[in-house]
């Protein structure tokens, strides 16, 4: 049995914007995750912290974190040859088993729900599936923005939008993604979101408009993040139930669910 708990031993640390920080690891017969499952890391808090992964080889794991409380502050503040354990790979990836070959999927991000998306670019072109990617991530400013030049160079077709101007696109990342439907000849098989939650309403929004179906990976609170303490529940609608509604654990049923399932509370 595969063991779900792991000791790591962090490699570097790189500053990527003013709050946020990429955190690379030594790692050792860890499980390859899957594009939009996550890590809960333990830091001197109580808590462990959900971390999706932003890149992950061999011998080697890494993380993005904003700076937003004191638990993603302690782990910024490790050093090099720090040690700390982590629980995983945990969650439900992003599907694409029922996405057609060939077809194009598009990336839309912003804030820390840009790293997995970059993940799956990766691992897009390692050949772990054969969709093509489009990249959308999302900035207030071309300050804020980080790993720009690994984004295009796993991917092609990258836009980088910012509310301010000075990237590829003046404006949120879902103006964006509306301009770049706009200028397609076929419609995307499907839209792959994760940021903050008006990123991923509007997708969503888009999505339902355009008849295109789009999964979205929640940065729900977790607890415990395998799914013991419930108290990262999210309500999905279900037509089936007597309240029209069922209640779910984003740690373990999700953290990606159907966009147009998602009821936001």
């Amino acid at each position: 049995m595969t063991a779900l708990e792991h000791n790591l031993v962090l490699k570097e640390k790189e500053k990527v914007s003013p709050d946020t920080y990429v955190l690379t690891f030594f790692t050792q017969d860890i499980p390859q995750a899957q594009p939009g499952q996550f890590f809960n890391l333990a830091t001197p808090y109580y808590l462990r912290r959900p971390l999706g992964v932003l890149r992950q080889s061999a011998d080697s794991i890494s993380f993005g974190i904003k700076v937003v409380g004191k638990g993603s502050k302690a782990l910024s503040q490790l050093r090099p040859g720090d040690h700390l354990t982590a629980l995983g790979p945990l969650g439900r990836a992003y599907d694409l088993r029922r996405i057609e070959k060939d077809s194009t999927v598009i990336l839309v991000g912003g804030g820390t729900g840009v790293f997995p998306l970059l993940y799956m670019a990766q691992r897009a072109g390692e050949g772990a599936f054969e969709q093509k990617i489009c990249q959308i991530y999302g900035f207030r400013s071309p300050e804020d923005s980080f790993l720009i030049d690994e984004a295009r160079s796993l991917c092609d077709d990258t836009i980088m939008a910012s509310d301010s101007g000075g990237l590829d696109f003046h404006g949120h990342a879902v103006a964006a993604l509306e301009a770049k439907l706009a200028s397609l000849s076929e419609a995307p098989a499907a839209i792959f979101t994760c940021g903050p939650e008006p990123l991923m309403k509007g997708v969503i929004a888009v999505g339902k408009r355009e008849g295109i179906p789009v999964q979205a990976s929640l940065e729900t609170r977790m607890g415990c993040g395998t799914g013991l303490c419930r108290g990262c529940s999210v309500d999905l609608i279900d037509e089936k139930a007597a309240n029209g509604f069922r209640r779910v654990r984003c740690c373990t049923e999700g953290p990606v669910f159907p966009g147009e399932a998602i009821i936001w509370r």
